[in-house]
């Protein structure tokens, strides 16, 4: 039952309740992304840098919500005519929430640095020779990164489970429609964020 909910709030919590989480978790985790350094730049992506500015991830966020929307709205009424804005904003904001916990394996600033010790030590002027790994440091990157695929996969299955209940989509066809909205979304934040917000 727990883990259900976990996948699937939209069944069993009220819409409103759960666009009033959406918001303000996407605030506050806007600034804690500013504290801990970390850029939402794209609709599915989640990067650490060394520095921040204290707006740049409120803007990530709000490309990346507009992105998705556009285009899963679209998708949500070419399947369903009925479909409300509000019914696609609501998964959107609460899909996020995974991103936002990983935010936490960046307390000063370690899964930046451990990554660039590990781009560092691989990289060489000669490339033939063997890269000197710190083995401490290419476990730490793997566990993140298995991490991060975790939550990635938890993050559509939220997203897709929202979209499932906002369009009572049910066909093959359906799911294309979903997989080709966030591959439009991804490309269009990507390209906006890296022209507008960098």
């Amino acid at each position: 039952m727990k883990l259900k909910f976990l996948i699937n709030p939209f069944e069993t919590v009220s819409e409103k309740k759960l666009l009033i989480y959406g918001i303000a978790v996407t605030l506050i985790a806007s600034y804690i992304a500013f504290l801990l350094n970390g850029r939402f730049d794209g609709a599915i992506d989640l990067h650490f840098t060394e520095n921040v500015s204290v707006f740049q991830p409120l803007i990530d966020s709000l490309i990346n919500f507009a992105s998705l929307f556009i285009f899963l709205f679209g998708a949500g009424k070419i399947i369903n005519s009925k479909t409300r804005p509000v019914d696609i904003a609501t998964p959107i904001l609460v899909a996020k929430t995974p991103y936002y916990i990983l935010l936490a394996f960046n307390i000063n600033n370690f899964m930046y640095e451990a990554s660039m010790s590990l781009v560092k030590s691989i990289s060489t002027e000669n490339p033939s020779a063997m890269p000197d790994l710190d083995m401490g440091t290419l476990t730490t990157v793997l566990i993140f990164g298995l991490i991060s695929i975790v939550f990635l996969v938890w993050f559509f299955a939220l997203l897709y489970y929202g979209f499932k209940t906002a369009t009572n989509s049910k066909t093959v066809a359906h799911k294309f429609y979903f997989v080709g909205a966030i591959i439009l979304a991804e490309i269009l934040s990507s390209v906006l964020i890296s022209n507008i917000n960098y």
